[in-house]
């Protein structure tokens, strides 16, 4: 879950129009994923030597389903056949995805193995990463295990190819909505959860430090807000409203469960959702073992030394944390503190969800490196206390 800054070579870009004409004209998840391999195909350009054996491989689906997959696509105007021209300069360049060249590594033209050209449109473009088709290490390709391994609910009418369509639906437009940079993850207008403050064990729910203006203020979880208005664009396709509804909690609860979303603390100067121009002041705390041993950004650790020493001199209590990242687990959920000082009496705590995979683009890479940045201004700021 590394993130770089880069401007291409690790992510390829989608049209959100086209993926909306798409399931509006009835795309299910092998039309639908086909599109994204050859979109991964095509990387930059527009042609692509990936056809059916890529659908069959990356989707896990049969040769006779991709070919089905294929013509869907064709007949509708989202690929066309690739017709060899006597000037291929610009086609020549297209990487090879097999091979795992960028086409600057392409010193020698090709001038054969073409197959499709994909039609994508300008509107509303943005990018998704290599690795959610190509995969990981020695990990398959997310894409394939989202498709093989998403349960139905046969008794409410979730076959396992409404399941898997909405899943992918549903993943795209999360995608669309990330902005690492804005909101460290997922807008929190779509999912966020909240903190409150919270006495425990004789300590207070603010604790000034010393002689200095910080505090630490110690919240429990208060729930957690989805957006049904978000569910109705991105399963827009569902005419429904209450059927919509419930594909759209089942694709969102199949996607956490998968996970390929993960969330993330971060201490704000004011609540996101009522103030616009709200600016986080660092990440907390990442729920994910893996990102976590990834190393992403977070205060945690500065902040619980802080507040164990603090505790143990004004309290006389000792052993207060109960997890060595310094979560205390109570009956209501795990306790976690922050800090802030006073003249931001607006900080609160709150949730959003992240990606996992993500596209390696310049803003993404600028996003992480900015909530790098905010944990070690922050980390020099406490370290004299």
């Amino acid at each position: 879950m590394e993130d770089k800054k880069k401007s291409g070579g690790e992510f390829f870009s989608v049209s959100a129009e086209d993926i909306r004409r798409m399931l509006t004209d009835g795309a299910g998840p092998n039309e639908l994923g086909g599109y994204l391999i050859l979109c991964r195909g095509a990387g930059i350009y527009n042609s692509t030597a990936w056809a059916e054996h890529s659908f069959s491989t990356r989707l896990g689906i049969t040769r006779s389903q991709a070919q089905k997959a294929c013509l869907w696509l064709c007949e509708r105007n989202y690929i066309e056949r690739y017709k060899p021209r006597a000037n291929i300069a610009i086609d020549a360049l297209v990487p090879d995805p097999e091979s795992g060249r960028d086409a600057a590594e392409n010193s020698q033209p090709r001038t054969g193995g073409h197959k499709w050209i994909v039609r994508k449109q300008k509107q509303e473009i943005f990018n998704l990463p290599n690795s959610l088709i190509d995969g990981l290490g020695t990990k398959g390709p997310p894409l394939k295990r989202l498709l093989t391994l998403i349960k139905p609910k046969i008794r409410s009418g979730i076959s396992p190819p409404t399941a898997r369509l909405d899943a992918i639906a549903l993943l795209l437009s999360l995608y669309k909505a990330q902005d690492i940079g804005l909101y460290g993850g997922i807008d929190p207008d779509i999912w966020r959860a909240e903190w409150v403050p919270m006495e425990s064990y004789n300590l207070p729910a603010l604790h000034e430090v010393g002689d200095t203006d910080l505090l630490i203020k110690q919240v429990r979880r208060d729930g957690e807000y989805l957006s049904p208005c978000f569910g109705k664009e991105a399963l827009h396709y569902v005419k429904d409203e209450d059927k919509r509804h419930m594909r759209f909690l089942h694709a969102f609860g199949q996607l956490r469960l998968l996970g390929f979303l993960y969330e993330v603390i971060q201490v704000w100067d004011c609540d996101p959702v009522q103030h616009e121009r709200a600016k986080i002041l660092y990440p907390l705390y990442v729920c994910n073992p893996s990102a976590r041993d990834n190393l992403e950004p977070a205060l945690y650790k500065r902040i619980n030394a802080i507040a164990k020493e603090e505790y143990e001199t004004s309290y006389g209590i000792e052993n207060v944390f109960a997890k060595d990242d310094g979560r205390f687990l109570l009956a209501e959920g795990y306790l976690f503190r922050y800090v802030c000082y006073e003249d931001e009496e607006d900080a609160i705590a709150m949730s959003v969800l992240r990606l996992k995979y993500r596209a390696h683009d310049r803003d993404t890479g600028e996003g992480m490196a900015e909530q790098f940045r905010m944990v070690e201004a922050w980390e020099e700021a406490l370290r004299d206390l």
